[in-house]
C-alpha cells in the first residue's frame, strides 16, 4: 500500500512539473499567470531533473508491525482509539475504579476546554485526574508549541485541582513502564493500598 502511494506520488509530481515547463506560454498574460502561481525563483527544470535522477522504484523490505490501530470506532462510549480501550481495560484489569472517557473539561481561556482519555473524579468531588496518552494536545510532540501548549493545558488543569498524568502509547506494551504508572495513579486517586500492592 505505501509502495503504490509513493509510486503514484512521485509520478504525478513529475507530470505536474512536465507540464509547467513544457507548456507553451502563449502570451504576456500566461506568461504572468505562471509566474504569480509558482513563482519567479523555482527552477523547475533542475526540480525535474532532480526528480528523475532520484527516482529509484522503492522496494519491499519488511512488513511494518500494526501496533496500533487508528481505526475510529463509532460509538461515543467508546474510546477513540485502540490505545485508549487498551488503557482502559488494563486499568479496569488491575483493579481500579472505571474510568470516564473523554470527558470534557472547561479550563477557560486560551483554550476553553480539554478532553483527557481517561478521567477520575471521586464522588466527593476530589480527588480528581486526568489522563493523557502521548500528550495534552493531541499532535506531533517535539514542537516547542505543542509543548508550550502542553504545559499551559497541565497548569490549568492543576490550578484546579485536577492531576495530570502523561502515558506514552509504548508504554501499555512495558509492563514495568505499566506499573509504575498504576502506582502513580492510585496514589493520585487516593488508593494508598492498591499503590502500595505494585511495589
Amino acid at each position: 500500500m505505501i509502495l503504490e502511494i509513493c509510486n503514484t506520488k512521485t509520478k504525478s509530481t513529475t507530470d505536474r512539473i512536465s507540464s509547467i515547463i513544457r507548456a507553451p506560454v502563449a502570451s504576456l498574460e500566461n506568461c504572468e499567470r505562471r509566474q504569480t502561481l509558482f513563482g519567479g525563483n523555482r527552477n523547475w527544470f533542475e526540480a525535474l531533473e532532480l526528480i528523475e535522477q532520484y527516482n529509484g522504484k522503492p522496494e519491499f523490505d519488511h512488513e511494518i508491525d500494526a501496533r496500533i490501530d487508528l481505526k475510529m470506532v463509532s460509538s461515543p462510549e467508546k474510546p477513540t482509539y485502540r490505545g485508549e480501550k487498551d488503557l482502559r481495560q488494563m486499568l479496569k484489569d488491575a483493579g481500579f475504579p472505571v474510568f470516564d472517557h473523554e470527558k470534557e473539561i472547561e479550563i477557560g481561556e486560551p483554550f476553553k476546554r480539554t478532553r483527557p482519555d481517561l478521567y477520575f473524579e471521586d464522588p466527593s468531588g476530589s480527588p480528581r485526574v486526568a489522563i493523557y496518552l502521548d500528550g495534552l494536545s493531541k499532535s506531533i510532540h517535539g514542537d516547542p508549541e505543542t509543548h508550550r501548549k502542553d504545559k499551559m493545558i497541565r497548569m490549568q488543569l492543576e490550578s484546579q485541582g485536577i492531576d495530570v498524568i502523561e502515558i506514552a502509547r509504548s508504554d501499555l506494551d512495558d509492563p514495568e513502564a505499566m506499573r509504575l504508572h498504576y502506582k502513580r495513579i492510585a496514589y493520585k486517586i487516593g488508593d494508598k493500598e492498591r499503590a502500595d500492592s505494585f511495589d
